[in-house]
């Protein structure tokens, strides 16, 4: 895979191997817009991300953002990092459910966020370092009602449309219907 091409919105990103694994390299530097067009309304569903945690990570670099073309249009779901720890949230234009997780990974450390999108609108979001026990943190207890759409048709890795980027290897991305645990969504292929 060292030296594959994937189009993006800023042109060509380049793979390269990594620690031995296939790796997308996303910086600030000339940042990186990776995207994937997707086809599925807001629902239950849990997106998986697998991550070097980069140097710098700032005030609202994103992991992800679905159903957005910018940081702000709703409806929208992210996960980002407030320069420390990891949050997710999904807003649905009116209303806003948040999980904000309280351990935090140094630079260098292997990072898997599990985020659950559930049915009542409410999120949850689990972290893996180093391929430790996760860490769970949960949105309130209000329910959020689910949008019938997105604001866009949009997965952002590494970016929250044209903003937020993160300097960050990403090995994996995976999205898929339902609650599904940390193995489930490691052995998804």
């Amino acid at each position: 895979m060292d030296g594959s091409t994937l189009w993006s919105s800023s042109g060509v990103l380049r793979t390269e191997w990594v620690g031995g694994q296939p790796t997308i390299k996303l910086t600030t530097a000339g940042p990186s817009q990776l995207y994937f067009d997707i086809n599925f309304a807001p629902q239950n569903m849990t997106l998986y991300a697998k991550f070097k945690q980069g140097s710098g990570m700032g005030d609202f670099d994103a992991v992800f953002q679905v159903g957005s073309t910018s940081a702000t249009a709703d409806p929208r779901w992210a996960a980002w990092s407030d320069g420390t720890y990891y949050t997710c949230q999904y807003d649905n234009g009116s209303a806003a459910a948040t999980a904000t997780l309280s351990a935090a990974p140094s630079t260098g450390d292997t990072v898997e966020i599990r985020a659950v999108l559930l049915g009542s609108g409410n999120v949850e979001l689990h972290q893996s370092v180093n391929g430790g026990a996760e860490t769970t943190a949960t949105s309130s207890s209000t329910a959020v009602t689910l949008s019938s759409t997105w604001a866009a048709s949009k997965l952002w890795v590494g970016c929250r449309g044209a903003n937020a980027h993160a300097s960050m290897n990403v090995y994996a991305v995976k999205v898929h219907t339902g609650t599904r645990s940390l193995d489930y969504m490691r052995a998804l292929s």
